[in-house]
C-alpha cells in the first residue's frame, strides 16, 4: 500500500515538473524538429519594443528529456539511457582568484599563478609603478612614492607637484624668530615675547610686548678696552669710562679723572702733571697780555 501511495506521488511530481518546464520553455511555430529545442533569441532593434523570438537550435540534451542545466552537457552511457554530465572544472587563471594588486598569468603547463600586477608593467624613466584597486600603473617617481629625508615632509605644490621641504625640526631661525611648520614648510616668524625666545650663551632676551623682541649680549661676554668697563642696559650690554668711585688706588696714588677714564698715578706724577697744567696756563695767559 505503502508503495503504491510513493508511486502515486513520484509520477504527480514528474507530471507538475514537466507542466511547469513546459509553460516557462518558449513554444516555436511550427515546433522544432527531433534533435533541436526552442529557444528565444535576441532580434536587431528597429523601433521599441524589441522582444526576442523563439527559433530552434540544437539541442545538446537531446534525450535527456531537458533535464540539463544550460552549463550541463549530455552523455550517453552504454545502456542507451541519457544523463547530464557536469561541465568541466576550470583550469588556468579561470580556476584562480588573486588578491587586489596581482594579476593572473598561465605558465607554459597551462597552470595559473598569481603575481604583482606591477611585474608585468614596465614603466618609462622618471616613472615608478603603484599597485591600485584597479591594478598596477605609472607614476611620476616623487617623495609621495619615495618619502623624505628624516626631518622632511612631503607636500603637494599646484605648480612643482610633490616636494620635500624642511620641518622645524632641522630648520634654524635667528635668535629671536621662533619656528612655525605651516602646509609649505617651516617659517621663521618674529617672536612676540621672551618667553619664546632661547638666546645663545652670554646673552639675554629684551623687547616685548610693544617693543621689538632680540638677544644682547650681557657683561658676560662684552669685552671693553682699559680704564672702561660694562654696563647692563635695556639695550644690551655696553663699555663706559671708569671714574675714580670705580677705582681703589694705593695710599702713595691719587685717581686722575682723564678723557680716557680714571686712572690711579703716584703723587709725585699728580704734582709734576699740575705744574705743568698751571705752567702752560701762566704762560697763554701772558701771551694774551702781550698782544
Amino acid at each position: 500500500m505503502i508503495m503504491k501511495i510513493l508511486t502515486l506521488c513520484y509520477a504527480c511530481a514528474l507530471f507538475v515538473f514537466a507542466t511547469a518546464e513546459q509553460q516557462q520553455q518558449p513554444q516555436c511555430n511550427p515546433p522544432c524538429s527531433t534533435g533541436d529545442k526552442c529557444v528565444l533569441q535576441r532580434v536587431q532593434c528597429v523601433r521599441f519594443p524589441c522582444d526576442p523570438v523563439p527559433v530552434c537550435v540544437k539541442d545538446p540534451c537531446n534525450g535527456c528529456k531537458g533535464l540539463c542545466t544550460s552549463e550541463d552537457t549530455c552523455g550517453t552511457p552504454c545502456d542507451v539511457r541519457s544523463f547530464c554530465l557536469p561541465p568541466p572544472p576550470p583550469t588556468g587563471c579561470a580556476a584562480m582568484l588573486c588578491a587586489v594588486g596581482h594579476r593572473c598569468v598561465e605558465g607554459p603547463d597551462g597552470q595559473g599563478k598569481c603575481v604583482p600586477s606591477c611585474a608585468l608593467i614596465d614603466c618609462q624613466p622618471g616613472y615608478d609603478c603603484t599597485e591600485g584597486p584597479l591594478g598596477g600603473k605609472c607614476v611620476p617617481v616623487t617623495c609621495k612614492v619615495t618619502g623624505c629625508p628624516k626631518g622632511e615632509k612631503c607636500v603637494s605644490s599646484n605648480i612643482s607637484g610633490y616636494r620635500c621641504v624642511s620641518t622645524c625640526v632641522i630648520r634654524n631661525c635667528a635668535e629671536n624668530q621662533v619656528c612655525r611648520d605651516t602646509p609649505i614648510g617651516a617659517v621663521c616668524d618674529d617672536a612676540e615675547s621672551c618667553d619664546q625666545v632661547t638666546c645663545n650663551p652670554g646673552r639675554r632676551c629684551v623687547g616685548g610686548p610693544f617693543g621689538r623682541v632680540r638677544c644682547v649680549d650681557t657683561c658676560a661676554t662684552k669685552r671693553c678696552m682699559p680704564g672702561f668697563k660694562c654696563v647692563e642696559s635695556p639695550f644690551g650690554a655696553h663699555c663706559v669710562a671708569l671714574t675714580c668711585r670705580d677705582l681703589t688706588c694705593r695710599p702713595y696714588e691719587r685717581c686722575v679723572q682723564l678723557s680716557t677714564g680714571a686712572k690711579c698715578v703716584g703723587t709725585c706724577a699728580v704734582s709734576i702733571q699740575g705744574y705743568i697744567k698751571h705752567h702752560t696756563a701762566y704762560k697763554t695767559t701772558l701771551s694774551h697780555l702781550s698782544l
